[in-house]
């Protein structure tokens, strides 16, 4: 299917796509990639959580008390640190020192690229920079992925982790982008290495972590963005599309709740305000 039909669905098979999605929505396991007209409205919805970005950018920093800890922020697939810009210069206005992953467009892992060494590189750069300060990790979309990754091998490093939308716990076929990336990585997602990445990843990780996800994403099936169950885990879900999700100001008031919980007095994140309670469900 063409990118014009993607986003110009015929009415019927809109309709029809809409019928058979029900049940997506329902069923706590993943049973197939998120319905197209989801997909068809991306755009329009993106641009509009970016416009709600500015709008409530003031409101968002009301009270914002960051400590300067440094926080390293992943971008998604086909995205670059100019996608992350607007809430790294958020996040810098809050407190804290925001950093960009600084490898240009991220076209996911290839067979040639030593993955966990370049990671492991960054957070030990960001790190170091910061006089030995822990660094919090968000990651959007596939950026999660690395984040998760990070945490896991250098935990000592890390402050907390925050992922966007990302699939985290579940086969990447439940997507609607995992032929793309097999076509530009030119890796198989189901080859070994992979799946024992991926096998990785969806671990409990031994640091506070948060999956902020969508049942409206259009993108990524919102049941992969449930990360197991550990100690400092919680799942939060909003109404948000996937590539505005880190422009959706719902999103950035979470994360902002987040990076200014102590680690060491941890608490889950809960709606206070009735406005909250609506939109959040946790």
């Amino acid at each position: 299917m063409s990118a014009n039909h993607l986003f110009r669905l015929p009415l019927k098979t809109y309709a029809a796509d809409m019928v058979k999605s029900i049940n997506y929505f329902r069923n706590p396991e993943p049973t197939r990639p998120p319905p197209l007209w989801l997909t068809s409205l991306e755009l329009g919805r993106c641009a509009t959580e970016a416009l709600s970005l500015s709008l409530y950018r003031t409101r968002l920093l009301d009270g914002a008390q960051g400590d300067g800890h440094p926080v390293l922020v992943f971008p998604g697939l086909f995205a670059s640190d100019r996608s992350t810009w607007p809430l790294r210069k958020l996040l810098n206005d809050a407190g804290y020192r925001s950093y960009g992953w600084g490898h240009g467009t991220n076209l996911g892992p290839n067979r040639a690229e030593d993955l966990e060494g370049e990671i492991a590189a960054l957070v030990d750069s960001v790190y170091s920079a910061n006089e030995n300060r822990p660094i919090s990790l968000v990651g959007w979309s596939l950026g999660g992925l690395y984040a998760r990754l990070a945490a896991h091998m250098m935990p000592d490093k890390v402050n907390q982790v925050i992922t966007l939308g990302s699939p985290v716990n579940g086969s990447p076929q439940f997507t609607n982008a995992w032929r793309l990336y097999e076509l530009v990585s030119d890796m198989d997602i189901d080859a070994s290495d992979n799946e024992q990445k991926l096998a990785l990843i969806a671990k409990p990780l031994p640091v506070p972590s948060t999956s902020i996800y969508s049942k409206s994403d259009s993108i990524v099936a919102w049941q992969l963005s449930c990360a197991a169950s550990g100690r400092h885990q919680q799942n939060i879900q909003v109404p948000a599309s996937h590539i505005g999700m880190a422009f959706s100001p719902l999103v950035v008031q979470v994360i902002l709740n987040r990076l200014q919980t102590p680690v060491s007095a941890w608490r889950a994140f809960e709606p206070e305000t009735r406005f909250e309670r609506l939109v959040y469900s946790v």
